[in-house]
């Protein structure tokens, strides 16, 4: 497996993000499960307008459309406007992932016994990102859905705000949908402890992990290892330092939102007691 790293630009034909050229007062239309977003380009500023839904009971989208059109900004909940001297003929949309951990949820709760290993793949919630040609920091960072805030901590003094995700939490590749907007992480869970390890929440840490695209522009991060030592909701964390070994080809789209600066960590993996 090798890697190729992308600068903002994967030559994925079917992918939503990438490079997008406009002329000026020419307006740009996409729509990525739910997300309703549209550019326009003058010449001294780009406009953004967008609305996100909540999250959806209906069954996953796998394809997105875009087309150029007039745009009527009543249609949009946000808009944003940036100015520039002169703008340039490109915008770069990428995906990225959240920017606090992600606390999913297993649609059935699971059970692991002392001694025993798991790997599950779980989905979490993308963020969209857009650049300017050359630009260095995102004019938009937004998420392609709304999602819902949680705490995840022993007390409401201790632990840290993060967003609530659901997953089906699949133990066989075979069985990951394509899903565009959202990142599989492949989580490998081991149970060192002496007593049984009910998953029932799975702390994923969103903001440390880098977002990789494969020959189907699905979306993934490396593999992360949560080994239990002890009873309790503790579990030291390591990150893999390369993409999952399940992919062909990976490209790499972005660097984590910020880096672990040790190879393990201790975190509270597994249960939160305030909502």
């Amino acid at each position: 497996m090798t890697e190729s790293v992308a600068s903002h630009s994967p030559s994925h034909a079917a992918a939503w993000w990438g490079l997008r050229e406009l002329e000026c007062q020419q307006s740009l239309k996409i729509e990525l499960e739910g997300l309703r977003f549209a550019v326009t380009r003058h010449l001294n500023e780009w406009r953004f307008f967008y609305d996100q839904p909540g999250v959806s009971t209906t069954p996953p989208a796998s394809h997105w459309q875009q087309q150029l059109g007039d745009v009527a900004p009543d249609e949009y909940k946000e808009m944003a406007r940036f100015m520039f001297r002169t703008t340039h003929t490109a915008l770069n949309i990428i995906p990225a992932l959240a920017d606090r951990p992600v606390i999913t949820t297993p649609t059935t709760p699971l059970n692991l016994p002392p001694d025993e290993e798991v790997t599950l793949f779980v989905s979490s919630p993308l963020w969209m990102q857009v650049y300017s040609e050359g630009g260095t920091l995102p004019l938009l960072d937004i998420p392609i859905q709304r999602i819902s805030d949680t705490w995840f901590g022993s007390s409401t003094r201790s632990g840290e705000l993060c967003y609530a995700s659901r997953t089906h939490g699949y133990l066989s590749l075979q069985q990951v949908p394509i899903r565009m907007h959202r990142a599989i992480t492949p989580v490998v869970v081991k149970n060192n402890a002496g007593t049984n390890l009910l998953l029932e929440r799975i702390s994923l840490p969103a903001p440390n992990l880098s977002l990789y695209a494969d020959q189907e522009s699905q979306l993934w991060t490396e593999t992360i290892t949560l080994e239990r030592e002890s009873d309790g909701d503790m579990a030291s964390l390591a990150i893999a330092p390369h993409p999952p070994a399940q992919l062909e080809s990976p490209v790499r789209l972005c660097e984590p939102r910020s880096k672990l600066h040790k190879s393990s960590l201790a975190i509270r993996a597994f249960s939160v007691l305030f909502d």
